[in-house]
């Protein structure tokens, strides 16, 4: 999985033609933890920090 952002205004075009045409399968994925963050941009990046982690239970 990709996740992706602009921070300027532009043509969403070639973007939308880039990805049309992908055919993408299904994927089973096994997730052990999910974390809760604490973000912020500082020093032209982004910082976090984890606050929170919740774990998945067995089975």
């Amino acid at each position: 999985m990709s996740v992706a952002y602009l921070t300027a205004d532009g043509r969403a075009e070639p973007y939308i033609r880039a990805v049309e045409g992908i055919k993408p399968e299904p994927a089973i994925v096994r997730i052990s933890h999910v974390d809760l963050i604490e973000m912020h941009r500082a020093r032209r990046m982004y910082e976090w920090q984890t606050k929170v982690r919740l774990s998945r239970a067995p089975g």
